[in-house]
């Protein structure tokens, strides 16, 4: 392969996986949109307060555009948020015990393992989309550490409810 094609397809996938990392956020925003007041009630259950749920649906949808218009930094923002987000839903579960729907999407979604491993795997594809549209092996070695931590916390969230259920 010579440079010009390697270029194009590096080219390719980060448009790809930009488009990919847009349509999740719009998922997300449509879910908002149909049910408002279920976030309300997810930030009232997990003990935080209610004015974050317009801050999380202006960013999730902000985030449906900024990685297809910049991918760098929609792709960085994006990473940052689902980090974020991961980090609130892990340490309030530790706070208030099973939380049922974490609010991501129009159908409940548990905040169990999966919700980590899903989580972690978008963390990736923000770092990895962003690290190719930069060309920066910082910014993947960012999203590489983010998913290495975000792998530890969906194991040791499996550990904790296995170990009860026992």
């Amino acid at each position: 392969m010579d440079g010009g094609s390697l270029g194009s397809m590096t080219e390719t996938l980060v448009l790809v996986g930009a488009i990919v990392l847009g349509g999740v956020f719009a998922v997300s925003t449509y879910g908002h949109l149909v049910d408002p007041g279920r976030l309300d009630r997810i930030l009232t259950g997990l003990r935080l307060p209610t004015r974050l749920a317009n801050v999380t649906v202006f960013s999730v949808a902000a985030l449906i555009v900024m990685p297809v218009i910049d991918p760098l930094v929609g792709s960085a923002l994006a990473g940052m948020y689902l980090v974020g987000a991961t980090l609130v839903m892990f340490v309030s579960s530790r706070r208030v015990g099973n939380i049922p729907d974490c609010g991501c999407f129009p159908t409940p979604q548990r905040v169990d393992g999966r919700y980590y491993l899903r989580n972690g795997a978008l963390i990736v594809l923000a770092g990895l989309v962003a690290g190719f549209a930069d060309q920066g092996p910082t910014v993947v070695a960012l999203g590489a550490g983010a998913v290495v931590g975000t792998a530890a916390l969906a194991l040791r969230s499996v550990r904790r409810r296995t170990s009860e259920a026992h």
